[in-house]
């Protein structure tokens, strides 16, 4: 386990390994909000010297380095990965909206996603649908227990059941992978 340290003693030991830092107390905070290992660990490869081919031991940074390079890298980082998740959301909605009216469409009878028969047949993929089964099985059941305006419970003590339209919203989409 390696012992605590400071932001302050943490920007000793960059300085120490060559890392040029212009604004002691922006860095500090930037370690304070986004943890060492975070920031430095997460992004430090691309900063430091190798020694044919391979990371210098101890490591050191490439001269001229600036703690800015890193952070501006991480914070560019962030921003994508922000990016893609919100179009990642969206796939996400549009395909589960398309496999639960797909599956409603051939399969019309309530429940249909909790038969076995409704899956595929291939014995490899029973454990699989079974599983997937369980799941749905305990996501009505922990959902329905629920206080408040549950969708799960309104269906279910006004309709007797859940339509997968409905019920595909608290799956995820590797729960709704055996629909296909």
């Amino acid at each position: 386990m390696k012992p605590f340290k400071t932001p302050r003693q943490q920007l000793v030991i960059l300085r120490d390994r060559g890392l040029e830092i212009n604004n002691g107390s922006k860095a500090m905070r930037a370690l304070e909000r986004e943890t060492y290992y975070g920031l430095i660990n997460g992004y430090k490869g691309l900063f430091l010297k190798r020694i044919n081919g391979k990371l210098k031991d101890p490591e050191e940074y490439i001269t001229g380095t600036q703690f800015e390079e890193i952070y501006n890298l991480y914070s560019f980082d962030r921003e994508l990965r922000h990016l893609f998740i919100e179009y990642i959301l969206l796939f996400e909605s549009n395909i589960k909206s398309k496999i639960s009216y797909r599956f409603t469409e051939q399969y019309k009878e309530p429940h249909a996603y909790l038969v076995m028969k409704n899956y595929s047949s291939d014995p490899k993929l029973l454990k699989d649908v079974l599983g997937t089964i369980a799941t749905i099985s305990n996501t009505i059941s922990s959902r329905s227990k629920q206080g408040g305006r549950s969708p799960i419970k309104h269906y279910l003590d006004k309709h007797k059941s859940v339509p997968l339209w409905v019920l595909i919203h608290y799956m995820t989409l590797g729960n709704v992978n055996f629909f296909l």
